[in-house]
């Protein structure tokens, strides 16, 4: 059993679709869920966020990393960050309480970002969803799987790209200016710095 973790809206719902079309049936938040971990069934491996915490020395594990800006654009409406009572909230509070003190869902959401993967980072081999390409996915499917994949992984990445599910992020207006200016705008800031994204309205990255 493998395990691909993150926050959530940095990838795991993408990563599930891509083992899968490789070969390798990977669940998404199927086997690591807002309970706990269950069972994984004919799943060879699975995506999730709610991993994080749950990860053991025994699983091969990767954890994925997305631009924190697009991250917190991605979460920013859902319910998790604007009703402390939803489901997957309880989840992120029981470990990181402190989210819950933020001032406002902006807030909430920097911090969940800021601070959820702070571990798995330490610890685990990491991958830029903005560097992915056929050498290092191969390497990835390799590391987690022990085969090389079904498909080919260059043809699988023009057909999926390397968003999935992103939660309304693509419509958001969030800006680094918005972020600067928010309290707790500098803990994204440092972690964008730290993985060497812009911390720039307009820059590349």
């Amino acid at each position: 059993m493998y395990v691909i973790t993150g926050c959530a809206g940095s990838g795991t719902g993408w990563a599930a679709e891509l083992l899968t079309r490789l070969g390798s049936p990977c669940g998404h938040e199927q086997v690591y869920t807002h309970l706990g971990r269950t069972s994984a069934g004919d799943l060879e491996g699975d995506s999730s966020w709610y991993a994080v915490p749950l990860i053991t020395r025994d699983e091969p594990s990767v954890c994925l990393i997305r631009n924190p800006l697009d991250v917190v654009r991605s979460l920013i409406k859902l319910q998790a960050f604007h009703n402390l009572g939803y489901y997957s909230a309880g989840y992120y509070l029981r470990h990181l309480p402190k989210i819950g003190e933020a001032l406002d869902p902006l807030g909430r959401a920097i911090r969940y970002v800021a601070w959820w993967d702070r571990d798995a980072v330490q610890r685990l081999p990491i991958l830029r969803i903005e560097d992915v390409d056929p050498s290092n996915i191969t390497t990835m499917f390799g590391y987690l799987t022990g085969r090389h994949p079904e498909a080919d992984p260059g043809d699988t990445l023009t057909q999926l790209g390397t968003s999935v599910n992103s939660h309304g992020g693509n419509g958001s207006t969030i800006t680094w200016e918005q972020v600067r200016d928010h309290p707790d705008g500098d803990l994204l800031a440092t972690k964008a710095q730290r993985f060497g994204y812009p911390t720039e309205d307009g820059s590349d990255g």
